[in-house]
């Protein structure tokens, strides 16, 4: 019986939370080792070979040569939550940093 992963191993998303019924049991996978790294007779262990991801977060992976890792794909997008703000407080300019 196949396992079917409903959330995205990076970002969290579940696509039949966000789409409705179209959404249910869809995801991508991720190779953990390069799909052309592998050998003609590699077997595929499911569990550990490949990670459950949106298709957003699978282009994101992909976009070096040497693929992130998801636990890489999670920290820049950890980093990129965090948004510095400027704005002007009593005539003076100020710096904010939020972390969302």
């Amino acid at each position: 019986m196949v396992k079917c992963f409903i959330f995205c191993s990076g970002c969290g998303c579940n696509f039949e939370k966000k789409y409705g019924e179209i959404g249910k049991g869809f995801i991508h996978v991720h190779h953990v080792k390069q799909v052309s790294d592998m050998g003609k007779d590699n077997k595929i262990d499911p569990i550990k070979d490949v990670r459950p991801v949106y298709p957003n977060c699978h282009a994101m992976i992909h976009k070096q040569r040497v693929p992130y890792t998801v636990n890489e794909l999670k920290d820049l997008m950890k980093k990129s939550q965090q948004v510095t703000v400027s704005f002007t407080s009593d005539g003076s300019n100020v710096m904010h940093h939020l972390s969302l």
